[in-house]
C-alpha cells in the first residue's frame, strides 16, 4: 500500500528469545500470573562495527547551591560538582570514539547559566567541552528542572533534518535536589532522558518519571558512592549510547489458546544499578500486548516479564498430545520489529518469532520438578568431588604440602558455593511446586510466589525455524 513502510529483509543485529520458569501445569488446574521472560539481545560489539550510528548528546547539569556546599553560607564545601566534572570527562572521552559524535553542555538553576552548541568530538571539540564543564560553578538559588530540560530539547530540536537522520539524540540529566514546581506534563518526550540522582536529596519520583516517559533510565547514586560510582555509571552509559545498533525496538505479544490472557506486563527492569524503562500496553481483550523496548546497544541485553492467566484444560485433547499421555499447549507467540540505527531510512527489520508452550499433565508434575533439581545437583556434586579427588591425588604425588592445602581449601570453598546455589535452586523448585498445586495463585493477590526468591534455571521456549 502506498505510503506504508515495508519491513526490510536484513540480517538481524538483534535476537529475541523467551523463557519460562514453569515447565508444566496439571490439566485440572488453572495458573494465575504464569511468568514468561522475554529477552532482546544485540550482537556483540565485534560483530557490529559498521552498524553503529552517530549520537548527539546534551548534558543538563543542575548547578544548585547544594552541588557545592552543605550549608547556605558556603562554609562547608562538598565535592559533588567536582565528581560530576570528573564523570563528564569519561563521557567526553567515550564520545570521541567517532569525531562526528557531538556534545552540548547545559548548566542551569532557575535560568540557563551555560549553554553550548553541539560540538563534534574532535580533539579540539573535546578540549573545548572539558573546559566548559570545568568552568561550571554552583549558583545560589533553587533549580527548575524544566529550564535545563527545555534548553536541552531546544538544542536537539534545532538540528537540521539531515542531522536528525544522521545522529540519535539523547539527554543526560544530573541533579541532587528536588523541584516542587515540576510536573510530569513538563517532561519533553522527544528524546530519551538518562537521569542521574545524586545523594538522598534528589527526587526519585521526578527523575523516574523523566526516564519512564522517554524510554530512558534512572540511576541513583548515594553520597558515599559519588567518588567512584558516578564516573563508572556515566562511563558505561556513554559507551552504550555510542554503540546503539537498534532503535524503536517493539515486541508484539499474541495469546494462542482460548482463555489464555495477558494479565500484566512489566514496564521497567532493574539492570546494573539503574532502572531501564519500557512502554507497555495490553489490548485485544487481553489477548495481545505490546512492549516498546526502544534503543538496544551492541552486546546489550534487555529483559521484561509477561504474565499470563492460563485456564484449566477443557478436556483430555486440550493441546497437542505426547507419547507419555501429556499434552503441549501453545500459550503465546512473541515477535517484533526494530530499526537498524545505521540505516538512514530506518526501515523496519523483523525479529524472529518465538512460541511459548507449557506441558499439561495428568499428575501434578510438582514432585517431578523437585526431583529433577535434586538429581541435577547430586550429579554436580559428584562431578565436583571426582575432580577434586584427582587434583588432591596429583598434589600428593608431587609431594607438595602447599598444593595439597590449596586443593583442600579450594574444594571447601567450591562445596560451600555449590551448596548455597543448590539450596536456593531447590527452594525455588519447592515454591514452584506449591504454586502449581494451588493453580498458580499464591494467595497474595495474584503476585508470583517467586517474586522475592532467588532466580531459578529458565526453560527456553520453542523458536520456530
Amino acid at each position: 500500500m502506498a505510503g506504508q513502510q515495508k519491513e526490510a529483509a536484513a540480517v538481524s543485529m538483534v535476537q529475541l528469545s523467551t523463557f519460562t520458569r514453569v515447565p508444566s501445569i496439571p490439566r485440572d488446574q488453572s495458573y494465575r500470573d504464569f511468568p514468561v521472560t522475554v529477552r532482546v539481545t544485540a550482537a556483540p560489539p565485534d560483530f557490529v562495527q559498521g552498524e553503529r550510528t552517530l549520537v548527539d548528546v546534551v548534558a543538563a547539569i543542575d548547578l544548585r547551591w547544594s552541588m557545592g556546599f552543605d550549608d547556605k553560607y558556603g562554609h562547608q564545601p562538598n565535592d559533588r560538582l567536582v565528581r560530576v566534572k570528573e564523570a563528564m570527562a569519561k563521557v567526553i572521552d567515550n564520545l570521541g570514539v567517532d569525531a562526528q559524535n557531538r556534545l552540548a553542555v547545559v548548566g542551569f538553576n532557575q535560568e540557563v547559566a551555560t549553554s553550548t552548541e553541539l560540538l563534534e568530538m574532535t580533539a579540539q571539540g573535546q578540549q573545548s567541552a572539558i573546559e566548559t564543564v570545568n568552568a561550571l560553578k554552583v549558583l545560589g538559588r533553587p533549580s527548575t528542572f524544566s529550564v535545563g530540560l527545555n534548553e536541552a530539547k531546544k538544542i536537539l530540536d534545532g538540528r537540521s533534518l539531515a542531522e536528525k537522520r544522521r545522529s540519535l539524540g539523547f539527554i543526560i540529566f544530573v541533579s541532587n535536589g528536588d523541584d516542587v514546581t515540576f510536573l510530569e506534563k513538563d517532561i519533553p518526550t522527544a528524546y530519551p532522558i538518562h537521569a542521574f540522582g545524586l545523594t538522598a536529596q534528589h527526587s526519585p519520583s521526578k527523575l523516574k518519571a523523566m526516564a519512564n516517559q522517554t524510554l530512558g533510565s534512572y540511576t541513583p547514586i548515594e553520597n558515599d558512592d559519588l567518588e567512584t560510582k558516578l564516573a563508572e555509571k556515566l562511563d558505561q552509559l556513554s559507551v552504550r549510547l555510542t554503540s546503539v545498533v537498534a532503535v524503536d525496538t517493539t515486541i508484539d505479544l499474541t495469546t494462542l489458546h482460548h482463555g489464555v490472557v495477558v494479565s500484566k506486563l512489566e514496564s521497567s527492569w532493574a539492570y546494573n544499578d539503574a532502572l531501564v524503562f519500557y512502554k507497555s500496553e495490553i489490548g485485544g481483550g487481553k489477548t495481545s500486548g505490546k512492549v516498546v523496548v526502544g534503543d538496544v546497544s551492541a552486546g546489550e541485553l534487555k529483559e521484561f516479564t509477561v504474565y499470563l492467566d492460563v485456564p484449566a484444560a477443557e478436556g483430555q485433547q486440550d493441546g497437542t498430545g505426547t507419547d507419555d499421555g501429556d499434552s503441549v499447549l501453545e500459550l503465546l507467540k512473541v515477535g517484533g520489529v526494530y530499526k537498524q540505527s545505521s540505516d538512514m531510512d530506518k526501515k523496519k527489520v523483523l525479529l524472529g518469532e518465538s512460541m511459548v508452550t507449557v506441558v499439561r499433565t495428568d499428575d501434578g508434575g510438582a514432585l517431578d520438578l523437585i526431583e529433577e533439581r535434586v538429581a541435577y545437583w547430586c550429579k554436580v556434586k559428584l562431578d565436583l568431588s571426582a575432580m577434586y579427588d584427582k587434583l588432591e591425588t596429583e598434589a600428593a604425588g608431587a609431594k607438595s604440602g602447599g598444593d595439597v592445602t590449596e586443593a583442600l581449601a579450594l574444594r571447601e570453598a567450591s562445596v560451600e558455593a555449590i551448596n548455597r546455589a543448590m539450596y536456593h535452586d531447590i527452594y525455588n523448585a519447592v515454591l514452584l511446586a506449591l504454586k502449581l498445586r494451588r493453580g498458580g495463585d499464591s494467595g497474595n493477590g495474584g503476585s508470583s510466589a517467586m517474586e522475592n526468591s532467588p532466580p531459578t534455571p529458565l526453560h527456553p521456549a520453542k523458536t520456530p525455524v
